[in-house]
This record gives C-alpha cells, sequence and structure tokens, in this order.
C-alpha cells in the first residue's frame, strides 16, 4: 500500500489555528469599532463645544472677537482641545495611554495644533481666498476642516499620543496574542511528531481484538 503520509502538518493549514486568527481579526474588529464609537463620541461633545465657543466669541455678548475670526476659531478650538484630552485620555483610550503624562499632553497638544491650523486653514482659504464672509459660509469652512482634524487627530492619537507604557501590552498586541494561543508550533528539523495517544475506548478494543 502506497505511503499517504505527506510530512507533519504546518500551524498554518490546522483548523484550530485559522479559527483563532479569524477569531482575533473579529475581535480586534471589534475593539476597533468600540474605540472608534468612544472616540467620535468625544469628539462630537468637543465639536459642540468648539462651534458654541466660536459662535459666542464671534456672535454673542458684546461680539468679542467678531472682527478676528480666525483668532476666534483658535480660541474656540482651544478649549475644545481641552474637553478632547480628558476624554480621549481618561475613556477613548485609557488601556493606552503612558505613565509620562507630561509627555503625553506635550504630544497631544502638538497634535491638536496640526489639527487647529488644519480648520483655521480652512477658514482663511474660505474668507480671503474665495472672498466668502458671513457666518454660514464660516461654519462651513470650519465644519470642512474639523472633519479633516477630527481624521488626523485619531490616527495621532492611536498611534502616536496614547501609546503604553514600556511594561504595558496594548490592546492589539493582547488579541495578537490570544488569536495564537490555539496554534502550536511546528517541531523542529529531525525531531519527531508528538504521538497523540487515542481514546481508552478504542484502545480497549483494539486490545480485545489481540490474539
Amino acid at each position: 500500500m502506497p505511503n499517504s503520509y505527506s510530512g507533519p502538518v504546518s500551524s498554518n493549514q490546522r483548523p484550530e489555528a485559522r479559527s483563532a486568527r479569524s477569531g482575533g481579526r473579529f475581535r480586534e474588529l471589534l475593539l476597533w469599532i468600540y474605540e472608534a464609537a468612544k472616540f467620535g463620541t468625544v469628539g462630537a461633545i468637543a465639536y459642540l463645544v468648539d462651534n458654541g465657543a466660536y459662535v459666542i466669541l464671534t456672535e454673542g455678548p458684546g461680539r468679542l472677537m467678531a472682527d478676528w475670526p480666525v483668532r476666534a476659531s483658535v480660541v474656540a478650538s482651544l478649549i475644545a482641545t481641552a474637553v478632547s484630552y480628558v476624554g480621549n485620555r481618561y475613556w477613548t483610550f485609557s488601556r493606552q495611554r503612558s505613565k509620562m503624562p507630561v509627555k503625553e499632553v506635550i504630544w497631544f497638544f502638538a497634535a491638536n495644533a496640526i489639527g487647529i491650523l488644519i480648520t483655521g486653514g480652512c477658514l482663511y482659504f474660505s474668507r480671503w481666498i474665495l472672498d466668502l464672509h458671513g457666518t454660514v459660509p464660516d461654519l462651513i469652512a470650519r465644519n470642512v476642516g474639523i472633519v479633516l482634524g477630527t481624521i488626523f487627530r485619531y490616527v495621532a492619537y492611536k498611534f502616536w499620543v496614547f501609546r503604553a507604557g514600556p511594561n504595558k501590552p496594548s490592546p492589539d498586541a493582547i488579541l495578537d496574542a490570544e488569536s495564537s494561543a490555539g496554534a502550536q508550533p511546528d517541531p523542529a528539523p529531525g525531531q519527531d511528531q508528538p504521538v497523540v495517544p487515542p481514546p481508552d475506548g478504542e484502545l480497549n478494543a483494539k486490545t480485545k481484538e489481540t490474539p
């Protein structure tokens, strides 16, 4: 009878390994969706604070900064940034916050400075390049800048600002470890495949058949 043994089965071919990897990816996707939802909630609150502060500064009592819309935009964004920091540090990325809050704050405000420049740049482009004036065009321009700045902020927070410390694994690392836990390593070259004993019932049946 020809030998049908074709060598050791790679862990990449085992159904358990494929199932573990699929489960890990699914959990990672759920983690990302949950994290993005929290980020969006914090962003929505900061968005209301940002636009509310801008309207108060430019159209509110005394119209304190009506003649300086870009400066008003920067001030409003700074207020919203403080709200965003608290929400993201202690809720959205609470598992990733570092043990060096001073450095984290510096990187956070550096990332938000770029986001503020994106928002202010869109307003500048609308006012002095497109020559659009008024509250509605200003808000439209700012909202475009807020959307672009929000995308940048999420990427910066995730991979730059809120990073796990050297002794604290990130959620992605935890998921990778869980997904690979079910896969056993292949034997080293020259080593025999581990022998798995048959179930007790099958062993007893074979014993009875032996003359």
